[in-house]
């Protein structure tokens, strides 16, 4: 009897899962009228034209006039002064009569449009001529958004006139508009010992190499001084000689590489120190203090994002992963706790005892 009633239950909350979730899915919940609003690139910066993508249904001459209109919607901010810098004078789409392509000019104009909150909107109408059915017109145009505008998440909007079916209107939300900055004059940081948290002191070379943007490649190197801190001002600092007088310079919100190199052999004449025993470059030493070092740190890599701050950006503490004798700090694992083992057959005893305790109720 049990079972029976655990099946039923369970078929029982099966179905409400399926049912509700058909509920949340109904065809009223996106704008049959407009089947296509989209704006790109997202984000996109202060200055930038966008496309516009769009493809609706629409019924000119649902007033015997063979004619219809829309209104575009663009966030208050991105619209420049006067707003037909920003607005497209006109938008042209396309629609289908059989297997023949037309075309269908909508002209643009200041007026007409419904107000709506912190959006600006411009009224497109079409000359008479269009089908008088039901019609999908599709296409694209470009917008440019101001170069005043205020970073931010935007929404854009589409309103029909005459829908084919559906409802009005559709947005393209959280339209990201960020502003366009100096970008960063160069990078900062400090090396610091994983194991104390202090400076490293054993010296390290370090390099940016720019990933993406408009000028990727090397920006500029250096070495970490005897308390852990480097600075690189790029297209100027290469102190390793890896530019050959062609670093460059940056570009905001572009992508470093940050490339820490503990064994010193990115340099192209001054010695390495592989062996953590020998060493030509003063600035990569073997001791400090009468310490001697016993190993290195494994050479790694890092990302850094351009900050658009205009000046020099401190990307702060970088922890070398290892002990100032390169001792490796274990991780916090079954292999270095003894009574994981332990832990872990008590846990499946308590599993086990658990199923075995529901399967006599079930019994």
């Amino acid at each position: 009897m049990r079972k029976i009633r655990f099946a039923f239950t369970f078929a029982v909350l099966l179905a409400l899962l399926v049912g509700s979730a058909a509920f949340a899915q109904t065809p009223g919940d996106n704008p049959e009228g407009i089947n296509t609003f989209e704006v790109s690139p997202d984000p996109a910066y202060a200055g930038d034209t966008v496309t516009l993508d769009i493809n609706f249904n629409a019924t000119a001459g649902a007033n015997g006039d063979t004619a219809t209109a829309f209104c575009l919607y663009a966030p208050d901010t991105a619209v420049d002064t006067p707003a037909s810098n920003s607005f497209p004078a006109s938008i042209t789409l396309s629609y289908y009569s059989g297997f023949t392509q037309y075309t269908a000019t909508f002209t643009g104009a200041s007026s007409g449009c419904p107000a709506r909150s912190g959006q600006t909107g411009w009224m497109y109408s079409s000359g008479t001529g269009l089908p008088s059915g039901d019609t999908t017109y599709d296409g694209s145009a470009n917008f440019n958004i101001a170069s005043s505008a205020t970073a931010g998440f935007y929404d854009w909007t589409l309103l029909l006139q005459e829908p084919g079916s559906g409802v009005n209107p559709l947005s393209y939300t959280n339209f990201e508009i960020k502003n366009v900055g100096t970008p960063d004059t160069g990078l900062s940081g400090r090396l610091i010992d994983s194991k104390t948290l202090q400076p490293w002191a054993y010296g390290a070379e370090i390099q940016v190499v720019q990933v993406t943007g408009d000028n990727i490649g090397l920006k500029g190197s250096t070495y970490a001084a005897s308390d852990g801190t480097w600075s690189i001002t790029f297209a100027t600092t290469d102190d390793l000689g890896l530019c050959g007088g062609a670093c460059t310079t940056g570009n905001e919100y572009a992508v470093y590489r940050v490339v820490v190199n503990f064994t010193c052999d990115l340099q192209t004449g001054n010695g390495t120190r592989p062996d953590y025993q020998t060493s030509d470059d003063g600035n990569c030493p073997i001791t400090v203090g009468g310490t001697d070092l016993t190993g290195l740190p494994i050479n790694f890599e890092t990302e850094v994002t351009d900050a658009a701050s205009g000046s020099m950006h401190n990307v702060g503490d970088m922890e070398t992963g290892r002990g100032p004798t390169a001792i490796v700090l274990e991780d916090f694992s079954s292999a270095q706790v003894p009574w994981a083992p332990v832990a872990g057959a008590a846990l499946l005893l308590v599993a086990a005892g658990g199923f075995a305790i529901l399967r006599k109720r079930w019994l």
